[in-house]
């Protein structure tokens, strides 16, 4: 009874995730579109990693495209398995990382000029800083 119940989840978690990744597939292009249209972009002058000369290409390509996989995948989760117990945990740490990782990219949309600095004076300000 218990091989069989785990087969059962297994499969059903395994059709929530192609459904998952057809849904982003599906709403991808006209999502990236959005973004570009409200130029939500890597821009040259607020982005601390276009110091690396290879990176420069990607000035103008949009970011916080995973904001589309976040929302995917708390609206299948609300749809179709909200009323585990499990489910908050996973969804809510989820949700942290998304905030932190959209208040990122809002920095390097927003944020004011970085400079750059060596990895010397990385190095520096972590030894000057240890305790803090």
């Amino acid at each position: 009874m218990e091989i069989v119940l785990s087969q059962f989840v297994v499969k059903q978690s395994f059709l929530y995730v192609i459904l998952a990744c057809a849904v982003s597939f599906l709403f991808a292009p006209y999502f990236i579109e959005l973004l570009k249209k409200l130029k939500i972009t890597r821009r040259t002058e607020f982005d601390s990693s276009m110091g690396i000369v290879h990176r420069q290409s990607k000035a103008g390509t949009p970011i916080m495209g995973g904001l589309l996989v976040v929302l995917v995948i708390v609206f299948i989760t609300m749809l179709f398995n909200w009323e585990q117990r499990f489910t908050f945990v996973p969804i809510g740490v989820l949700g942290i990382a998304a905030l932190l990782g959209g208040a990122d990219d809002l920095l390097n949309i927003f944020g004011k000029k970085r400079r750059v600095r060596s990895l010397k004076q990385a190095f520096r300000l972590m030894k000057v800083h240890k305790y803090w």
